[in-house]
């Protein structure tokens, strides 16, 4: 599948290695998984409709505290140095 759209990070293009900027125009080639970008240059220009990039924001991700969650001893360190040699858990 092609289709042309704006790249939203800088990437280079596929045949020639040139950095294409956020915003510039390419030509994406979908295979299976894997996407292949083509610079408007390689290609041949891009269409004018082109709609323009649309920046996408997210919310950082709260950070985890491990100790509230009851996986392990608060002082796992020091119960692993009472420990008998030989004795588990």
């Amino acid at each position: 599948m092609k289709r042309w759209s704006r790249v939203n990070r800088p990437m280079h293009c596929g045949r020639c290695g040139d950095l294409q900027s956020p915003g510039a125009p390419v030509l994406e080639y979908v295979i299976g998984v894997h996407t292949f970008i083509r610079c408007a240059t390689c290609e041949g220009g891009a269409p004018p409709d082109l709609p323009l990039v649309i920046e996408h924001t997210t919310a950082p991700l709260p950070t985890l505290d491990f100790s509230r969650l009851g996986l392990l001893p608060i002082d796992y360190k020091a119960r692993a140095a009472e420990r008998e040699p030989g004795e588990e858990g």
